[in-house]
Protein backbone atom coordinates (compact mmCIF):
# COMPACT_ATOMS: atom_id res chain seq x y z
CA UNK A 1 0.00 0.00 0.00
CA UNK A 2 3.15 2.32 1.10
CA UNK A 3 4.61 1.49 -2.28
CA UNK A 4 1.17 2.31 -4.70
CA UNK A 5 1.17 5.76 -2.50
CA UNK A 6 4.63 6.55 -3.12
CA UNK A 7 3.98 5.82 -6.79
CA UNK A 8 0.61 8.07 -7.08
CA UNK A 9 2.76 10.70 -5.61
CA UNK A 10 5.33 10.39 -8.30
CA UNK A 11 3.00 10.07 -11.02
CA UNK A 12 1.43 13.11 -9.93
CA UNK A 13 4.21 14.98 -9.93
CA UNK A 14 5.24 13.64 -13.51
CA UNK A 15 1.78 14.95 -14.73
CA UNK A 16 2.17 18.42 -13.02
CA UNK A 17 5.72 18.61 -14.40
CA UNK A 18 4.59 17.67 -17.61
CA UNK A 19 1.68 20.54 -17.61
CA UNK A 20 4.59 23.04 -16.47
CA UNK A 21 6.49 21.66 -19.74
CA UNK A 22 3.23 22.25 -22.46
CA UNK A 23 2.46 25.70 -20.60
CA UNK A 24 6.32 27.13 -20.66
CA UNK A 25 6.39 25.54 -24.44
CA UNK A 26 3.08 27.69 -24.81
CA UNK A 27 4.49 30.66 -23.37
CA UNK A 28 7.72 30.47 -25.07
CA UNK A 29 5.63 29.53 -28.63
CA UNK A 30 3.78 33.26 -27.75
CA UNK A 31 7.46 34.55 -27.29
CA UNK A 32 8.42 33.74 -30.70
CA UNK A 33 5.63 35.22 -32.39
CA UNK A 34 5.43 38.17 -30.20
CA UNK A 35 9.49 38.54 -31.57
CA UNK A 36 8.21 37.55 -35.02
CA UNK A 37 5.58 40.55 -35.01
CA UNK A 38 8.35 43.22 -33.61
CA UNK A 39 10.70 42.52 -36.39
CA UNK A 40 8.37 42.36 -38.88
CA UNK A 41 7.20 45.86 -37.61
CA UNK A 42 10.66 47.02 -37.80
CA UNK A 43 11.07 45.51 -41.04
CA UNK A 44 8.77 47.44 -42.28
CA UNK A 45 9.56 50.87 -40.00
CA UNK A 46 13.04 50.58 -41.95
CA UNK A 47 11.74 50.05 -45.89
CA UNK A 48 9.43 52.80 -44.99
CA UNK A 49 12.04 55.43 -44.24
CA UNK A 50 14.20 53.79 -46.99
CA UNK A 51 11.49 55.03 -49.27
CA UNK A 52 10.64 58.20 -48.18
CA UNK A 53 14.39 58.73 -48.25
CA UNK A 54 14.42 58.08 -51.94
CA UNK A 55 11.58 60.61 -52.66
CA UNK A 56 12.99 63.18 -50.99
CA UNK A 57 16.18 62.74 -52.50
CA UNK A 58 14.26 62.69 -56.04
CA UNK A 59 12.13 65.91 -55.06
CA UNK A 60 15.49 67.86 -53.96
CA UNK A 61 17.53 66.26 -57.07
CA UNK A 62 17.64 69.82 -58.88
CA UNK A 63 20.24 70.99 -55.61
CA UNK A 64 23.69 70.01 -55.08
CA UNK A 65 25.47 68.01 -52.50
CA UNK A 66 27.26 71.56 -51.57
CA UNK A 67 23.35 72.87 -50.94
CA UNK A 68 21.57 69.49 -49.46
CA UNK A 69 22.09 66.04 -48.58
CA UNK A 70 19.22 63.60 -48.08
CA UNK A 71 20.45 60.82 -45.12
CA UNK A 72 19.02 58.72 -42.67
CA UNK A 73 20.28 59.01 -39.29
CA UNK A 74 18.50 57.06 -36.20
CA UNK A 75 15.69 55.45 -38.11
CA UNK A 76 14.81 59.24 -39.52
CA UNK A 77 15.08 60.90 -42.58
CA UNK A 78 17.59 63.90 -42.51
CA UNK A 79 17.57 66.63 -44.75
CA UNK A 80 20.90 68.92 -44.10
CA UNK A 81 20.20 72.09 -45.93
CA UNK A 82 23.84 74.83 -46.33
CA UNK A 83 23.36 78.17 -44.90
CA UNK A 84 23.93 79.35 -48.66
CA UNK A 85 21.15 77.95 -50.25
CA UNK A 86 18.52 79.30 -46.86
CA UNK A 87 19.85 82.22 -45.49
CA UNK A 88 21.90 85.36 -46.31
CA UNK A 89 24.90 85.69 -43.54
CA UNK A 90 23.42 86.65 -40.51
CA UNK A 91 19.98 86.73 -41.34
CA UNK A 92 16.47 84.89 -41.10
CA UNK A 93 15.86 86.22 -44.51
CA UNK A 94 14.51 83.12 -46.66
CA UNK A 95 16.65 83.22 -49.99
CA UNK A 96 14.30 82.58 -53.14
CA UNK A 97 16.47 79.11 -53.63
CA UNK A 98 15.90 78.22 -50.17
CA UNK A 99 11.89 78.45 -50.59
CA UNK A 100 12.06 76.79 -53.66
CA UNK A 101 14.08 73.53 -52.19
CA UNK A 102 11.12 74.26 -48.81
CA UNK A 103 8.21 73.64 -51.63
CA UNK A 104 9.66 70.54 -53.07
CA UNK A 105 10.08 69.04 -49.62
CA UNK A 106 6.41 69.91 -48.65
CA UNK A 107 4.64 68.05 -51.63
CA UNK A 108 6.44 65.30 -50.88
CA UNK A 109 5.60 65.79 -46.78
CA UNK A 110 1.60 66.42 -48.41
CA UNK A 111 2.01 63.52 -49.82
CA UNK A 112 2.83 61.70 -46.63
CA UNK A 113 1.19 62.88 -44.05
CA UNK A 114 1.39 60.51 -41.15
CA UNK A 115 5.68 62.00 -41.07
CA UNK A 116 6.11 64.12 -38.20
CA UNK A 117 9.07 67.36 -39.07
CA UNK A 118 11.54 68.37 -36.71
CA UNK A 119 13.71 71.62 -37.83
CA UNK A 120 17.04 72.59 -36.30
CA UNK A 121 19.08 75.64 -36.69
CA UNK A 122 22.79 75.39 -36.29
CA UNK A 123 25.86 78.21 -36.32
CA UNK A 124 29.13 78.40 -36.59
CA UNK A 125 30.51 79.35 -33.36
CA UNK A 126 31.68 83.26 -34.28
CA UNK A 127 30.09 85.23 -32.00
CA UNK A 128 26.93 86.98 -33.46
CA UNK A 129 25.07 89.87 -31.38
CA UNK A 130 23.20 92.57 -33.42
CA UNK A 131 20.54 94.58 -32.33
CA UNK A 132 17.63 91.69 -33.57
CA UNK A 133 20.21 89.00 -32.66
CA UNK A 134 21.63 88.34 -29.05
CA UNK A 135 24.04 86.03 -29.45
CA UNK A 136 24.33 82.45 -31.76
CA UNK A 137 20.87 80.69 -29.80
CA UNK A 138 18.78 83.76 -31.47
CA UNK A 139 19.66 82.90 -34.64
CA UNK A 140 19.69 79.48 -34.50
CA UNK A 141 15.79 79.21 -33.10
CA UNK A 142 14.58 81.98 -35.49
CA UNK A 143 15.67 80.37 -38.47
CA UNK A 144 14.13 77.04 -37.70
CA UNK A 145 10.99 79.02 -36.83
CA UNK A 146 11.11 80.81 -40.61
CA UNK A 147 11.43 77.74 -41.79
CA UNK A 148 8.35 76.19 -39.88
CA UNK A 149 6.23 79.18 -40.49
CA UNK A 150 6.96 78.95 -44.29
CA UNK A 151 6.31 75.54 -44.37
CA UNK A 152 2.74 76.03 -42.40
CA UNK A 153 1.92 79.43 -43.98
CA UNK A 154 3.34 79.02 -47.22
CA UNK A 155 2.93 75.61 -48.00
CA UNK A 156 -0.16 74.77 -45.96
CA UNK A 157 1.51 71.42 -43.83
CA UNK A 158 -0.02 71.20 -40.26
CA UNK A 159 1.58 73.46 -37.31
CA UNK A 160 0.62 70.19 -35.17
CA UNK A 161 3.38 68.10 -37.20
CA UNK A 162 6.10 70.86 -36.71
CA UNK A 163 8.76 71.17 -34.06
CA UNK A 164 10.96 74.12 -34.61
CA UNK A 165 14.39 75.06 -32.37
CA UNK A 166 17.99 75.78 -32.27
CA UNK A 167 21.16 74.49 -31.30
CA UNK A 168 23.50 77.00 -31.69
CA UNK A 169 27.08 76.24 -32.13
CA UNK A 170 26.77 73.39 -29.79
CA UNK A 171 26.45 70.63 -32.45
CA UNK A 172 29.58 70.91 -35.19
CA UNK A 173 29.92 68.70 -37.89
CA UNK A 174 33.17 70.16 -38.75
CA UNK A 175 35.83 71.91 -37.22
CA UNK A 176 35.46 76.16 -36.44
CA UNK A 177 38.97 76.49 -36.81
CA UNK A 178 38.72 77.43 -40.58
CA UNK A 179 36.18 79.12 -42.79
CA UNK A 180 35.41 75.73 -44.90
CA UNK A 181 34.50 74.27 -41.66
CA UNK A 182 32.62 77.20 -40.30
CA UNK A 183 30.50 77.21 -43.68
CA UNK A 184 29.36 73.47 -42.80
CA UNK A 185 28.19 73.84 -39.47
CA UNK A 186 25.90 76.94 -40.44
CA UNK A 187 23.36 74.49 -41.57
CA UNK A 188 19.55 73.80 -40.82
CA UNK A 189 18.70 70.27 -40.28
CA UNK A 190 14.89 69.46 -41.19
CA UNK A 191 14.42 65.72 -39.70
CA UNK A 192 11.23 63.23 -41.37
CA UNK A 193 9.83 61.08 -38.38
CA UNK A 194 7.41 58.41 -39.94
CA UNK A 195 5.12 57.53 -37.24
CA UNK A 196 5.69 54.52 -34.98
CA UNK A 197 2.04 53.61 -34.07
CA UNK A 198 2.36 50.00 -35.34
CA UNK A 199 5.36 49.26 -33.62
CA UNK A 200 4.52 51.07 -30.64
CA UNK A 201 1.45 48.98 -30.55
CA UNK A 202 2.95 45.56 -30.51
CA UNK A 203 5.53 46.94 -28.32
CA UNK A 204 2.00 48.01 -25.46
CA UNK A 205 0.93 44.85 -25.91
CA UNK A 206 4.52 42.86 -25.16
CA UNK A 207 4.75 45.22 -22.24
CA UNK A 208 0.73 44.52 -21.02
CA UNK A 209 1.33 40.65 -21.22
CA UNK A 210 4.90 40.92 -18.79
CA UNK A 211 3.26 42.76 -16.82
CA UNK A 212 0.21 40.02 -16.30
CA UNK A 213 2.51 37.54 -16.31
CA UNK A 214 4.52 38.91 -13.06
CA UNK A 215 1.14 39.33 -11.14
Amino acid sequence: MIWQTEKDVLLTQINMQGIELSELNDALGDRAARLQELENRLDEQTQTTRALRRTVADALGGFTSEELQVSIENGRVKVSLSENLLFPSASVNLDPKGIDALGKLAQVLKANPDVNIMIIGYTDSLAIRTQRFRNNWDLSVLRATTIATILQEKYGLSGKRLTASGQAEFQPVASNETEQGRALNRRTEIFLIPKLDALMEVLNEDHITSEAAEE
